[in-house]
């Protein structure tokens, strides 16, 4: 039986996109991963929303910013003035070598940076988006500029995204503060190329909800977690990886 090439777009609806991520969660309890089940009534007329959220903490890399410099600066005016002390820092070499020559300061030490995720539906895309924050040990979030010098700047770098991820700043539609956020422009045309790798999906005669498999059922049937393929996708272009074992676990759930 020749297999049909993927749609052009792969969307999905609210109840589909609950249900997937009810799937993530349950997994995640297991392998104790972290993930949170949310949910919120963005109005008082409104349905709940259901959302997940993921804390985690990353050491960024060994190159200064010009903001990781400005925050030497600062430093040294605060150890200068007597606003601070030596001790008032995780790292006391830090703030000597500061105090010294700011612009010898930089992360040549690892610095621990603190990321959450949440993962949300949009209506107007009907698709997931991933909004996130990255923020210091002292609580002080990262600017976009060191947030894509850290988190994003490597993968487009290496070509791997062709241009379609883009990370900027939007305000959280549940929780009215500003995050960064993958735009979701184009999710529903990398997800329609991704489901059809994963399932040999090559030839472009008719539409994926209608094509069979070689054993007769329909790719609409099997059972993907679409939410699974998008965070795998999209989730390490900042930073989120999503261990095999999920994909395995599904894989025995939807099996068994």
């Amino acid at each position: 039986t020749r297999m049909a090439a993927p749609p052009c777009k792969r969307t999905l609806t609210y109840e589909e996109f609950e249900s997937y991520a009810k799937e993530i969660y349950d997994v995640s309890e297991r392998l104790r991963d972290g993930w949170e089940l949310r949910s919120m009534q963005p109005t008082k007329d409104s349905k709940k929303t259901v959302f997940l959220v993921k804390k985690c903490t990353q050491l960024i890399g060994n190159e200064s910013t010009g903001s990781d410099l400005e925050d030497a600066r600062e430093l040294k005016e605060e150890l200068q003035w007597g606003g601070a002390s030596v001790g008032d820092y995780c790292d006391p070499a830090d703030a000597i070598q500061v105090q010294n020559d700011p612009a010898s300061f930089s992360i040549s030490h690892p610095r621990t940076v603190h990321l959450e995720y949440h993962v949300l539906y949009s209506l107007s895309y009907a698709v997931p988006v991933l909004y996130f924050t990255a923020s210091y040990d002292s609580g002080k979030q990262l600017p976009l500029e060191d947030t894509w010098h850290h988190l994003v700047s490597r993968v487009h770098s290496s070509g791997e995204t062709d241009g379609w991820a883009q990370v900027t700043q939007q305000e959280h539609p549940l929780l009215g503060r500003p995050f960064y956020h993958v735009h979701p422009c184009h999710t529903a045309e990398v997800m329609a190329h991704a489901e059809g790798r994963k399932n040999g999906v090559t030839s472009p005669q008719q539409p994926l909800q209608n094509a069979d498999d070689d054993d007769g059922t329909s790719l609409e049937s099997r059972d993907l977690n679409y939410l699974l393929t998008w965070l795998s996708t999209f989730g390490p272009l900042v930073g989120l990886g999503m261990p095999l074992a999920y994909a395995e676990l599904l894989a025995v759930d939807s099996s068994s």
